[in-house]
């Protein structure tokens, strides 16, 4: 079911494999309005795929942090970017894979990356730097690598319940 948004290139594939395997595949430019409207045709996908609502929000969070960092940080000050989203759907466990042409990771080590330091006065939080620690907490299996011009973000999505049919 190809569907693509004429006013900010978001290309959306959903593919129902017959092993029970489920596809997702968008493709969208890397500014502003294009990653909302990859978000609105991801969260529409997830729920196509037969995710329920808890999953399917927790998962788009999850990409709101990602494609959002890739177009501020990856391509920053770049318009001509690329954001591919790779979904496949296996019983209880979503695989995440996000390609990107823009600047690598620094220190590329997103183990490592926690919360940032607070003195418990919620007046001095910082405005930014929640992103990697939330996409953390809710993902499991997190690689990161560069793989020629490109990179490659690849983590899992533990669903709380099986996919319905559909």
């Amino acid at each position: 079911m190809p569907a693509e948004s004429h006013t900010t290139g978001v290309t959306l594939r959903a593919v129902a494999r017959s092993n029970g395997r489920r596809e997702l595949r968008i493709i969208f430019p890397a500014l502003p309005m294009a990653v909302r409207d990859a978000l609105v045709s991801t969260l529409g996908g997830l729920r196509d795929m037969g995710m329920g609502d808890d999953d399917a929000i927790q998962t788009e969070l999850v990409m709101a942090e990602v494609f959002n960092n890739i177009a501020e940080h990856a391509y920053a000050g770049r318009e001509d970017g690329i954001i591919e989203l790779r979904l496949l759907q296996e019983s209880d466990r979503l695989t995440c894979t996000v390609i990107d042409g823009g600047q690598p990771i620094p220190g590329s080590d997103l183990l490592g990356i926690d919360l940032p330091p607070s003195d418990g006065c919620i007046a001095s939080l910082p405005e930014g730097g929640f992103g990697w620690y939330l996409i953390r907490t809710l993902t499991s299996e997190m690689s990161y690598t560069r793989e020629g011009q490109k990179n490659v973000l690849r983590f899992k999505v533990d669903l709380t319940r099986r996919m319905r049919a559909v």
